[in-house]
């Protein structure tokens, strides 16, 4: 590595800048006879140690007290240090030896610093050894990691909020909107009773995961830990990360509800469920498919989820939302709660397409700020405008489809905010044949905002 040039001599040199911190008169700090121990004070495995990131690198106290440097104690008789030989080595995270320095009868029974040199962005681990007419009598190893980023974790976000024993639940790590470079992505591992239950980068989507509740009701714990860095392939961090949060999640008994469980029937796709289902399939694609969509930002509103699109954000669902049959289209309504910021002419809100691209329905925005439904079977296109167009920004809207097939028409029912504004009818010719395929909801070219409600309602033939 370029660094390991200058890394030997200023690794060396801390020993000649060593100085005196929390130095303490107690007599509990000092060993007697021959005896001598190390101790590591200042740093656990997992922290960020950087140079770049620790201000002045003084050796002020006040200036000294923790990012780039690492203090430790040799306690032992002061009469008999010439007996011993410290050294230190510091290695990169794939094992590689970058420096080695070595002090014979170093200070013991105060504070000692060990100033972290100027690093590449990665994981590295440092090891202090003593060694006592020379055999080894301790050693001490500390993993950490150089970077410029800065992590930070507010806690865990569950949804739904009220949860029943088998439930698919949605948990987010709520950390700052910041994401960071490829070359610097950090690392979650979602942990259940100590056994992993996921693992991956922010790239990937990993600040949000999918857990199976218990089939027991009660109080059951999650914790997710967060990395600077992916560990090296094929292995895993062996330590704890300082940069944690758990949730303690209450499964409630379920109870019967037999209204709930008939408009459960009825509903064809939720929100929810669709984000589910696109976050199942996330586990069967390559890193480079599930590069290709930026995920939206689930945000809780009230007691339901919605989802926060940025214009690239988008997601998708390894299934047809819509109730398409092999011979014909089910009568469906689709209500869809939406808060616009931005732009949207040409904007896309969702596209369903068969495996074959031989048939697909668009939603989106013309270039004329009107909502329109299009169809397309091969080369034929059906258009079903709705005459809803120009919507206020951060205003949230109910807007509502439904589509009827009679015979060798198709009706296109247009609502705003529970009120009625127009029927289309279009001849529609339909391909017969299995219908399977996928739904993307936002994507690249799609909208700014909030979908909060995201509703497919089969209706009575």
């Amino acid at each position: 590595m370029k660094i390991h040039c200058f890394l030997k001599p200023l690794i060396f040199s801390f020993f000649g800048a060593i100085v005196l911190f929390g130095c303490s008169d107690s007599a509990d700090f000092f060993g007697g006879g021959d005896t001598f121990s190390l101790t590591v004070i200042s740093t656990e495995n997992g922290e960020i140690l950087s140079s770049t990131t620790s201000g002045a690198r003084s050796t002020d106290p006040a200036a000294a007290t923790g990012k780039g440097y690492m203090f430790f104690r040799v306690q032992g008789n002061e009469e008999n240090r010439e007996q011993i030989r410290l050294a230190i080595d510091l290695f990169n995270g794939f094992g590689e030896q970058l420096a080695h320095s070595e002090k014979t009868a170093p200070e013991v029974n105060i504070d000692l610093p060990v100033e972290i040199p100027v690093l590449e962005q990665g994981q590295y681990e440092i090891v202090l050894s003593l060694f006592q007419n020379e055999h080894l009598i301790s050693e001490e190893r500390r993993t950490f990691f150089s970077t410029e980023n800065k992590i930070k974790i507010q806690g865990i976000q569950s949804f739904p909020l009220v949860i029943f024993p088998r439930d698919t639940v949605l948990l987010i790590a709520d950390i700052p909107n910041n994401v960071p470079s490829d070359r610097n992505n950090v690392f979650f591992r979602w942990t259940y009773k100590k056994q992993i239950i996921a693992r991956g980068t922010l790239r990937d989507g990993y600040d949000q995961i999918l857990w199976e509740a218990p089939k027991e009701d009660g109080v059951y714990t999650v914790k997710v830990e967060i990395f600077p860095f992916a560990p090296v392939i094929g292995n895993d961090f062996n330590f704890d990360s300082p940069f944690a949060a758990t949730a303690d999640l209450f499964i409630s008994p379920r109870k019967e509800d037999k209204a709930a469980e008939k408009e459960k029937d009825r509903l064809y796709y939720d929100l929810f469920s669709i984000y589910v289902s696109a976050l199942k399939e996330r586990e069967n694609q390559t890193h480079e498919q599930r590069a290709m969509l930026r995920r939206p930002i689930p945000v809780i509103i009230g007691e339901t989820i919605g989802m926060k699109f940025n214009g690239q954000a988008g997601f998708v669902c390894p299934e047809l939302i819509f109730p398409l049959q092999d011979e014909r289209i089910d009568p469906f309504n689709v209500r869809l709660g939406i808060t616009l910021q931005g732009e949207q002419a040409g904007k896309q809100i969702l596209t369903l397409a068969t495996r074959e691209a031989d048939f697909s329905l668009d939603f989106f925005f013309d270039t004329k700020n009107e909502l329109v439904l299009r169809l397309k079977i091969k080369d034929r296109e059906y258009f079903f405008p709705s005459t809803i167009k120009k919507l206020e920004q951060n205003t949230k809207y109910l807007i509502e489809f439904a589509i009827i097939q009679n015979g060798s028409t198709m009706q296109a029912i247009w609502k705003l905010d529970g009120n009625e504004i127009i029927t289309v009818e279009n001849p529609f010719s339909y391909l017969k044949g299995e219908k399977k395929g996928y739904t993307v909801i936002g994507g690249e070219n799609g909208i700014k905002g909030i979908i909060d409600i995201l509703d497919v309602i089969q209706l009575d033939k």
